[in-house]
């Protein structure tokens, strides 16, 4: 579901660049989309898991990070019953999202010793991994 959701965001933000993990000595401008892990299974009506997101915008300039994070909050913070695309590449078919929940607005985690200002954001995806039928 992680990958369906960076080429999501891959394919509404094209200006960002996403990848998957932290590298606290990268300058560069980035947006960090992870799965914290764990989360609950749920299976009535139908199985779904409720998964832990978070995303991080990293920049030099503390005005583009939280604009990043404010562009991608607003986006998907209350997201019900979509599609996260394919990722063919990966063979990752579509994904069927029930919710993206918010856990809260995107708070600062700047770090001006190193130059890079964080911005952070914690949401719940609720999916279920089964295809989608055309």
């Amino acid at each position: 579901m992680i990958n369906n959701l960076i080429q999501y965001l891959r394919d509404t933000f094209p200006t960002y660049t996403f990848v998957q993990l932290l590298d606290p000595t990268d300058t560069q401008t980035t947006i960090v989309v992870r799965e914290l892990g764990g989360g609950a299974v749920t299976g009535y009506p139908m199985e779904r898991v409720d998964a832990p997101v978070q995303i991080i915008s990293r920049n030099q300039d503390r005005f583009e990070a939280k604009a990043a994070i404010t562009a991608i909050y607003l986006d998907i913070k209350e997201r019900f019953d979509f599609v996260l695309p394919a990722v063919p590449e990966l063979g990752l078919t579509e994904v069927t999202v029930a919710r993206i929940q918010a856990n809260q607005t995107p708070g600062d985690l700047s770090q001006p010793s190193t130059g890079i200002y964080e911005y952070v954001v914690n949401f719940t995806v609720t999916y279920s991994d089964k295809a989608v039928s055309a």
